[in-house]
């Protein structure tokens, strides 16, 4: 395990510093190119997108790459297929650089270098496509507010999704399974990785030289590699996550100031693996492993602990749902308030729907009824009262769509119903 971690996190470091050589290599060896040009004009006409309005509708599977040069759009794929003919010569499926307020949505992508290509891109929306046999998946360069949600991105050989020098972005509710990297921020910072199943990938969600991102309430299971790997990276919060039988659940490399806690490991081979411990050359990861009493740190499946005691001294008769005695890391780390039981992930998602309606500028009615029934959904939950939660978060959605454009933009609505949906699937799933 040791040999095979170390060989790719030297990979990952050298592709770090390689990356810059591939960023603005042309598109090589197309057969033809649709564009949605700046006039809002499809060339060439007969391409099989309809227009109206701002909405852009597939007629039929297109077998060209598409570039889209017209901001503050919908290009709707309505079911259909965008097919390239392999993962040659840095070819793009959709190529959204330099775009504000563009949704792609509906459609596959297949078959080419990078499925979804945005560079210097902002504020804008991928959601639910399936993006698959690809090189990479979606990749980001220098690009700031964009949302990529409940998208199954399958099978792209090298990554799933690729964040370079961006920041402010949302990866939230996507299936992203069997691929090289599942999520990888390499420069990145300020970006929202949450309910998000990273499953049978190669490594899971990687930080590289990454800072002050949040993970959360992802489920981690089954990659090959590391679960989580965190390279010179520091100041993030990793929360409310399943790892669960990956090679290292949480795999470290001179990273320290993470905050760490509310994570679920269960049957990881090794649960944490800090590579200074066997190379005396690397500087040792100082993290924080709990939100202190009565908050508590993480689940540890191989935890032997008992809890008979409580407060926050672990020193008052009674059960709290944490262990008496702290889990032991290493000699700079460990959980002072090791969980009992695991900890349920969906909390801190909604948690991040709240700040973003706090955050959405709506009328102050709306922004309480909304912020009400999420409160009461965690409320629930915390009493792992599942069903009554269920209701709240229904409850949200058919307000979402009852409110409708009379007080929300479009792309707030589908983000808030399909954010609280994300949340709906995890408490079920």
């Amino acid at each position: 395990m040791e040999r095979k971690a170390v060989s790719e996190i030297t990979m990952i470091l050298l592709l770090i510093g390689t990356l810059g050589s591939v960023f603005y290599v042309g598109l090589v060896g197309a057969g033809g190119t649709i564009h949605i040009k700046a006039d809002g004009s499809i060339d060439p006409p007969d391409a099989p997108i309809e227009r109206e309005g701002y909405l852009y509708t597939f007629s039929d599977n297109i077998n060209d790459f598409i570039v889209v040069e017209k901001d503050n759009i919908i290009v709707d794929g309505a079911g259909y297929t965008v097919l390239g003919t392999g993962a040659i010569s840095y070819t793009k499926g959709i190529d959204l650089a330099g775009r504000k307020n563009v949704t792609l949505r509906n459609m596959s992508v297949e078959a080419f270098y990078y499925g979804i290509y945005l560079d210097s891109s902002s504020n804008n929306r991928i959601f639910g496509n399936k993006i698959t046999n690809n090189e990479y998946g979606i990749r980001l360069d220098y690009s700031l507010n964009n949302n990529i949600s409940r998208n199954n991105i399958i099978s792209n050989n090298r990554g799933g999704t690729w964040l370079f020098h961006s920041s402010n972005n949302r990866v939230t509710g996507n299936n992203i399974t069997n691929n090289g990297e599942g999520i990888l921020l390499i420069y990145s910072f300020d970006n929202s990785i949450s309910g998000n199943n990273v499953t049978s990938n190669e490594d899971g969600i990687i930080l590289a030289d990454s800072s002050i991102n949040s993970i959360s309430g992802n489920n981690i299971t089954g990659n090959k590699g590391l679960g989580i790997p965190i390279l010179y990276s520091s100041s993030n919060i990793i929360f409310g996550n399943d790892l669960v039988a990956n090679g290292d659940g949480i795999h470290l490399l001179d990273s320290s100031g993470n905050l760490i806690y509310h994570n679920n490991f269960l049957n990881n081979a090794r649960q944490v693996y800090d590579l200074a411990w066997t190379n005396p050359g690397i500087q040792p990861s100082r993290n924080t492993w709990d939100e202190e009493y009565p908050s508590g740190g993480n689940y540890w499946s191989d935890y032997s602990g008992v809890d008979k005691k409580s407060g926050a001294n672990q020193d008052r008769h009674g059960s709290d749902g944490i262990g008496d005695t702290p889990c032991v890391i290493d000699k700079n780390n460990q959980d002072n308030y090791p969980l009992i039981r695991p900890f349920p992930s969906p909390l801190d998602p909604t948690r991040g729907l709240i700040e973003t309606i706090k955050t959405s500028s709506l009328p102050e009615g709306t922004e309480n009824s909304l912020t009400s029934k999420l409160h009461n959904a965690i409320h629930l939950l915390n009493k792992e009262n599942k069903n009554g939660a269920l209701h709240q978060l229904t409850g949200f959605i058919k307000q979402v769509e009852a409110v409708g454009d009379k007080k929300l933009t479009l792309e707030l609505a589908e983000y808030l119903t399909s954010e609280a949906q994300i949340i709906i699937d995890l408490i079920e799933g």
